[in-house]
């Protein structure tokens, strides 16, 4: 019967193998902050492996050493994740080196955490009953208290340095780190829950690898178009110029302030431009891809324009922009 822990273990394998493509992928990537995003991505792999020993374990032995390397693995998790938002963020204050007490803070609670079969100090587990099958769920002790503080105080000011930055940011970049903000932020709810309420089969883990894959593909892969669109066309719209943009069909889609007032067109109305322009220019709908001048009217009346068009071949179908522009008017 296929039950809750075999889907967390599907999930958890679909996961690992998803951030060892982010991995490669990151690698090669020449931007700056490829590195620290490749190496948050490695770093999430061994808590997951940790998970994924502790979903199939039915042994108390194999269930430890699935936590210690949960443990561990989430200590090298977190010291990613503050070297990625370090990197990332600039440190909000034009830092972008990760704080020398993070590192010896995270070297104890490692050393602690390997200490544990000596002295018993950090964790046992105990056997529960899941579905029907056995599972070891964690008994914490001061030394996992030690390490839940020092790894969510980490976790506090990386959402500090994420939020601090969401706000002074430009527009033209808020989405991604917001997106990173709320990401972490939610992943962090998430992992509190299990630890709260002790609920068997922690799922937490592939959350936060599902959230770095997020952050991978906002970090490497993510252009803002939308907003670069909105900011261009109203650029577009203020020109001086004329502006024309024509579908494959010789349609107007679209046109700026400028060419409206040229040729007495409302936006509802701007099937009727190509017609218009060729009562004021005569036909220049089927001209090549130039750029030549024309004038209207005659002696005192006479005005001169400049005109320029343009076909656009970044999609499957090309569009013509073409531009009109007064050179001189008498």
């Amino acid at each position: 019967m296929y039950g809750s822990a075999d889907i967390a273990h599907d999930s958890a394998v679909f996961v690992v193998i998803a951030l060892c493509i982010c991995t490669v992928v990151a690698n090669r990537s020449k931007k700056a902050i490829a590195k620290p995003v490749a190496m948050l991505d490695l770093a999430i792999i061994p808590p997951l492996i940790g998970n994924l020993i502790l979903i199939n374990s039915n042994f108390d032995k194999l269930s430890k050493i699935g936590y210690y390397v949960y443990f561990i693995g989430m200590d090298l998790m977190v010291l990613a994740l503050i070297g990625f938002a370090m990197a990332y963020c600039k440190g909000a204050n034009g830092s972008h080196k990760t704080p020398k007490l993070i590192y010896v803070l995270l070297g104890i609670d490692v050393c602690q955490e390997l200490l544990n079969p000596f002295f018993h100090h950090s964790f046992d587990v105990e056997s529960v009953t899941v579905n029907g099958e056995p599972y070891f769920r964690l008994i914490p002790h001061i030394g996992q208290i030690f390490h839940r503080v020092v790894d969510y105080t980490i976790l506090v000011g990386i959402i500090l340095i994420f939020t601090v930055v969401s706000v002074k940011t430009p527009k033209i970049y808020k989405e991604r780190y917001v997106v990173s903000l709320v990401t972490i932020v939610t992943m962090s709810a998430w992992e509190s829950f299990y630890i709260i309420t002790r609920t068997p089969v922690d799922r937490s883990m592939i959350g936060f690898g599902l959230a770095d894959v997020l952050i991978f593909y906002f970090s490497i892969m993510f252009r803002p178009l939308r907003f670069l669109d909105r900011m261009l066309s109203d650029i577009a719209s203020d020109m001086q110029q004329s502006l024309f943009v024509f579908d494959p069909d010789g349609r107007c889609i679209w046109a700026n302030e400028q060419g409206m007032k040229l040729t007495c067109t409302e936006a509802r109305e701007l099937d009727s431009v190509p017609e218009k322009l060729t009562a004021i220019f005569g036909d220049i709908m089927t001209a090549e891809d130039t750029t030549f001048n024309k004038t209207t009217g005659s002696e005192d009346s006479a005005k001169y324009f400049t005109l320029q068009r343009r076909i656009m071949t970044g999609s499957k179908q090309p569009y013509q922009r073409s531009s009109f522009a007064p050179t001189s008017s008498l």
